[in-house]
């Protein structure tokens, strides 16, 4: 499951709307639910939020023991 949210958080662009990210999930094969639940879980780390306009965060990610994704 990390790898998905990883895989979907790499494909989206730095800046983008509801539909784009939708659409992202879609060619991933990842349904519309969990789509907005990543979005939820990225939100609180990994991107900027302004209603419905979402931008990513530079260098947000971590790996190892802890990391968020």
């Amino acid at each position: 499951m990390k790898g998905l949210r990883l895989t979907f958080h790499e494909k989206l662009p730095n800046k983008f709307d509801r539909k784009e990210y939708l659409k992202t999930a879609k060619e991933l094969g990842i349904n519309s639910r969990t789509a907005e639940r990543y979005i939820t879980l990225f939100k609180t780390k990994l991107l900027d939020y302004n209603y419905n306009k979402f931008k990513k965060i530079i260098g947000s990610i971590t790996f190892g023991v802890g990391s968020f994704l």
